[in-house]
């Protein structure tokens, strides 16, 4: 893990969605309007929020796709594969995707209210206990759950960026109404 500026950090994961925004040949126009608008609104929530945490945030070398079907037990260890989503983001980065199951975008605005909410308690992988993610502090939980969308809306646009693509993945427009359902919301 390392320290580094969160608004630099912001900055530069917005600047490379943008770039796959712009660059990718299967989005209408429309389409790259309305995301790039997605990724401008997430990232003026997250600097808003950015003075009341200090303007820091831990990130780290993350897995991009930790969840049950990357993780391999036997009675001789535990493997993790598939590394392909490899990156430096927040360090909490791969908990989040666990536990709010974002590899299946559907529902996710959902289950994401549900554990901002209520907390972590009936989650299989405690938040609380993840080096980095400063899940007990309302403050932090504003600013990391809007940062994880901008990171999954990252990961996706990027994963959808292939040139040898003859359509967009699902998943892509499934995310994208998730976070506008989620940024539509109250109270959190």
């Amino acid at each position: 893990m390392r320290e580094e500026p969160l608004g630099e950090y912001v900055e530069w994961l917005a600047g490379q969605a943008q770039a796959h925004i712009v660059a990718n040949h299967l989005l209408s126009e429309e389409q790259k309007r309305s995301l790039l608008q997605t990724v401008d609104h997430l990232l003026a929530q997250i600097s808003a929020f950015q003075p009341a945490v200090g303007g820091h945030i831990f990130t780290a070398v993350t897995h991009g796709d930790f969840q049950p079907a990357n993780i391999l037990v036997n009675r001789d260890g535990v493997w993790l594969i598939d590394w392909e989503y490899l990156a430096r983001r927040q360090a909490g980065y791969d908990a989040l995707v666990f536990a709010l199951r974002s590899r299946f975008p559907a529902g996710l605005a959902k289950r994401l209210r549900r554990i901002v909410s209520e907390g972590d308690s009936t989650q299989p992988l405690p938040l609380a206990d993840w080096p980095g993610l400063n899940w007990q502090d309302a403050s932090w939980r504003r600013v990391h759950w809007r940062l994880f969308l901008l990171e999954e809306l990252a990961l996706y646009l990027e994963e959808n960026a292939n040139p040898c693509f003859h359509s967009l993945g699902e998943g892509l427009t499934a995310l994208q109404a998730q976070i506008a359902d989620i940024l539509g919301a109250k109270a959190i």
